[in-house]
């Protein structure tokens, strides 16, 4: 028998009601090896929810950036959309990783 990675590992679950703080709650709460999953249907994000950080995103110069996801210092995370729709708005970024 394989022994896994994270044994420890939690699924935190994002439900359609779910407001941008308890999102954020549960992205800064994951720990290495933790699953998020999405409840399928269609989520809404704007700057104004979004986590503020300045960092260095791929092909952008460093800056204040506006991101929703932000993991930092997190391993083996896997998000699991189960066919939900993420829409932004304004200049965000759905995910941020360092």
């Amino acid at each position: 028998m394989q022994e896994k990675l994270y044994p420890q590992s939690k699924i935190y679950k994002i439900a359609k009601d779910f407001g941008a703080e308890k999102i954020t709650e549960i992205v800064e709460s994951v720990s290495d090896g933790d699953s998020i999953e999405f409840e399928k249907g269609v989520y809404s994000f704007s700057e104004k929810t979004a986590f503020k950080k300045s960092i260095g995103l791929s092909n952008n110069d460093y800056g204040e950036k506006s991101v929703i996801f932000y993991f930092e210092n997190k391993k083996g995370i896997t998000v699991n959309g189960n066919g939900a729709t993420i829409l932004l708005t304004d200049e965000v970024s759905a995910f941020g990783f360092s």
